[in-house]
């Protein structure tokens, strides 16, 4: 663990509020930010590994740290539900300020960083998903040359471009999960990857609609004002909301 705290229902129902008209990336960000106070100007900053690191601590804390994923069969489009527990999908991260040099043939060298939450907010923007990698790797590129000259980073070919993908991936492997998955009816077996981001933001987006629900019954039945309902532990809400609905 982090030291990520576990989201109170006021802190998911404002996280909740500040990402609903958001993109991912923004919306991973603004479910970090209660969490981890103090260092919300740090997040944007974070590689993707770490930030994703703290996320699945805050999933743990806040939910528990046993996940039920759904992914559809690439063999017969079989809808599945593939259990996991977060502790199996842990893995090292990099660090902000680390560089990582990538050889692409023969003659061409290229040094790079990791990329952030700010780098995959333009790649989001890009258009395209080939425009979007071309723009992450542009970003994250601290220096190329070919045969020993330097090459701008908007020259780098499009070979080398692909190649930064999986380099990325084996330097912050938090950031890229992936599930060995088998198909109970076709056999098919495959790496499904897990998105903690995608995850979690569905999760709460789920309890912070259940959550008004609960305030809009109490406070009709009772008076009583959200910050009052919120506070309570969840067992008493519910005892509450057993005695209203009968």
């Amino acid at each position: 663990m982090t030291g990520t705290a576990a989201l109170s229902g006021a802190a998911m129902l404002s996280a909740w509020e500040a990402g609903a008209a958001r993109g991912p990336v923004d919306r991973a960000l603004a479910l970090l930010r209660p969490a981890l106070p103090g260092q919300e100007r740090e997040l944007e900053g974070w590689p993707l590994g770490r930030r994703d690191a703290h996320l699945l601590d805050l999933r743990a804390a806040t939910f528990g740290g046993a996940v039920a994923a759904t992914t559809a069969c690439p063999g017969c489009a079989q809808e599945l539900e593939v259990g996991l527990d977060l502790a199996d999908i842990r893995a090292a991260h990099g660090d902000a300020g680390a560089e990582f040099e990538l050889r692409a043939g023969a003659d061409l060298l290229v040094r790079f960083r990791l990329p952030t939450s700010a780098d995959l907010r333009v790649a989001a923007a890009a258009g395209s998903w080939e425009l979007g990698r071309r723009r992450v790797a542009e970003r994250c590129v601290v220096g190329a040359w070919r045969c020993g000259r330097p090459l701008p980073a908007a020259a780098l070919p499009e070979a080398a471009v692909a190649a930064m993908a999986p380099a990325i991936a084996r330097n912050d492997p938090q950031s890229d999960v992936r599930i060995d998955v088998a198909c109970g009816d076709c056999g098919h077996r495959w790496q499904a990857r897990f998105d903690i981001a995608d995850y979690l933001w569905r999760e709460v987006a789920a309890e912070a609609r259940r959550l008004l629900a609960d305030v809009h019954t109490l406070a009709l039945a009772y008076g009583w004002s959200e910050a009052d309902i919120l506070a309570m532990p969840a067992q008493r809400r519910q005892r509450y909301l057993e005695l209203v609905t009968g």
